[in-house]
């Protein structure tokens, strides 16, 4: 597949031509925090890494279908990172274009692969193919952006009409400002820098992972106290012995460590509600034909038609009035 827009340079990976990352940036902007988790924790969760297939299950989960119905299709993946996505689009899509503003697109799992491509753009201004995409795929992605509204309407623009349009962001909660994670970030971004904190859980990871679990394991036998202490900056749910209890110890370890750097340093991390992604995209004529509302998955074919719309959500769907 063509750029048909030049690139601010082309970065070859290694002396090799066939690795190579088209530029359509000249920094990393707001996520550098991004550029410096995924080169770090670069195959923390790929599936040839793991041996088990841990990011197929949550890729067809947001997908909402086989990664077997993807052959033949064009696919656009928007933020990228370090590709344990991108490696599984290249298994089986015609080709897909992985796109990332981080550094971490150099370190992508799947370059040098011949039906992929490389871009380091930001959400906003990826540049024009020469092919129409078939699926646009924005996972992890929409939160962590200046101004979601906009991003939102954006990829829209970089799929084609009839084609499909799979994202997910943060389910907001009224609670969040107590949430452990959005309590907590100010202070570490503030006084911590990230790569002293990463030194230090690497240090302890074993006692700090050990001590976590152990809290769990208090906190759950009182359910009433769990469901109270949930609600405060002092609890920290994710169990990773019962997520990924399929994995050895090492393998959750590692994850630990990525999902605690990950949680404190984001520049931006801003959770919509289900209504206000369905009344955004109604701006621009767009209804969700499926949508996850625990998980805020939401999938589109997108609609020939731009202008604004007034929708009703119901239990039964989503209706265009």
């Amino acid at each position: 597949m063509k750029i048909l827009k030049d690139s601010i340079e082309r970065a070859i990976i290694d002396n090799d031509p066939s690795r190579m990352v088209f530029r359509f940036s000249k920094d990393e902007g707001h996520t550098k925090s991004f550029g410096y988790e995924w080169t770090k924790y670069s195959r923390t969760y790929s599936d040839a890494q793991l041996g088990v297939a841990v990011s197929m299950a949550h890729m067809e989960a947001v997908l909402g279908f086989p990664a077997e119905f993807l052959k033949g299709m064009n696919v656009i993946e928007i933020g990228c990172g370090a590709g344990r996505f991108t490696e599984i689009f290249a298994d089986y899509t015609k080709h897909v274009v992985a796109t990332d503003l981080s550094r971490a697109v150099y370190v992508n799992a799947a370059m040098g692969r011949p039906n992929v491509t490389l871009i380091q753009a930001d959400l906003l201004d990826i540049p024009e193919l020469s092919e129409p995409i078939d699926l646009v795929f924005c996972r992890g992605v929409i939160q962590h952006t200046v101004n979601p509204h906009q991003s939102l309407k954006r990829i829209f623009d970089y799929c084609r009409p009839g084609g499909l349009v799979i994202f997910d962001v943060y389910k907001k909660y009224w609670w969040d400002k107590f949430n452990f994670k959005y309590f907590w970030r100010p202070f570490f971004k503030r006084l911590v820098p990230m790569e002293k904190f990463d030194q230090f859980i690497n240090r302890h990871d074993e006692f700090l992972y050990k001590t976590h679990h152990a809290y769990l394991k208090i906190v759950a036998r009182i359910p009433i106290f769990r469901v109270i202490i949930g609600k405060t900056p002092f609890y920290f749910g994710v169990n990773w012995e019962k997520q990924y209890k399929h994995l050895t110890h090492k393998q959750r370890l590692e994850i630990f460590k990525n999902e605690l750097v990950d949680t404190f340093y984001a520049e931006y991390d801003q959770p919509m509600t289900r209504n206000e992604i369905i009344y955004t995209l109604a701006e621009i004529g767009q209804i969700p034909y499926s949508h996850d509302v625990f998980r805020n998955y939401f999938r589109y074919k997108k609609s020939e038609n731009s202008k604004q719309i007034r929708v009703q959500i119901t239990k039964n769907g989503i209706f265009q009035i």
